[in-house]
C-alpha cells in the first residue's frame, strides 16, 4: 500500500474536521418562543432597569493623536445620563449631562461649552453615536432599545444556540440575538440598520 504524503494527509484531516463542525447542530432545549415573547421580554427587562454606574478606561484616536482617558458613566430612570472624561492624572477633560429635555457639554480641553435640547445629535458630540438619553440607561444596563416596528420574525441559530429576532420598521430594521439562561434572556448582539443596510448602532 502506497503511503500518503504528510501534507495531503493533513489536508484531508483538516477538511474532515471542518465538514464535521459544519454539521454540528444545537437543538432548542426549551419550547420555541414567539417573536412577541422575545419583544415583550426585552421591553420588560428595559423597564426593570433603574440606575447604572460604571467606570472604564478608553483609548481614542484623534487628529492630535491617541488620547487615553477614564470615562465615568451614570444613568438613571427619567432619561438622565452623565459622562465624565478624565485624564490619567484625574484632570477633567469633558463632562456631558442630559435629561429628557436639556443637554449640556463642557469640553475643557477645547475650552468650549454647548447647551441645547437633549437630542441624539447633541449627545453624539461626546459619545460619537446618536442615542437618546433614555436609551443610555438601557444600553449601559446590558440591554437594547427596541425600534418601532410593524413586522417581526424569529428564527433559531442552531450553530450558536441563539434566537435571532428580526424587526422591520418604516425607517429602520433591527436584528437582536438572545440566548436563554435559566429564566432570563441574555442579550448577545443587537444591530440597528437603516433601510439601505448601513449599521447605525451595534451593541
Amino acid at each position: 500500500m502506497k503511503q500518503m504524503p504528510m501534507t495531503i494527509a493533513l489536508g484531508v484531516l483538516s477538511m474532515t474536521l471542518l465538514m464535521g463542525g459544519r454539521c454540528m447542530q444545537v437543538n432548542r432545549p426549551y419550547a420555541a418562543p414567539t417573536a412577541e415573547d422575545l419583544v415583550n421580554a426585552t421591553l420588560h427587562r428595559n423597564r426593570q432597569l433603574r440606575a447604572f454606574r460604571a467606570e472604564a478606561r478608553m483609548s481614542h484616536k484623534t487628529d492630535q493623536g491617541l488620547v487615553k482617558a477614564t470615562v465615568r458613566m451614570m444613568a438613571e430612570v427619567g432619561k438622565k445620563v452623565r459622562f465624565d472624561v478624565v485624564s490619567p492624572f484625574d484632570t477633567p477633560l469633558a463632562t456631558l449631562v442630559a435629561d429628557g429635555k436639556d443637554f449640556a457639554l463642557i469640553d475643557t480641553k477645547q475650552n468650549r461649552y454647548f447647551h441645547g435640547p437633549a437630542s441624539p445629535c447633541n449627545l453624539a458630540r461626546l459619545l460619537r453615536i446618536q442615542i437618546s438619553a433614555g436609551d443610555g440607561l438601557t444600553i449601559l444596563g446590558g440591554s437594547t432599545p427596541v425600534i418601532e416596528h410593524h413586522k417581526r420574525s424569529i428564527s433559531w441559530d442552531d450553530r450558536a444556540g441563539q434566537e435571532l429576532l428580526k424587526l422591520e420598521g418604516a425607517r429602520f430594521r433591527q436584528e437582536i440575538r438572545l440566548k436563554r439562561s435559566k429564566d432570563t434572556w441574555e442579550l448577545r448582539r443587537s444591530v440597528v440598520y437603516d433601510l439601505k443596510g448601513r449599521e447605525l448602532l451595534k451593541i
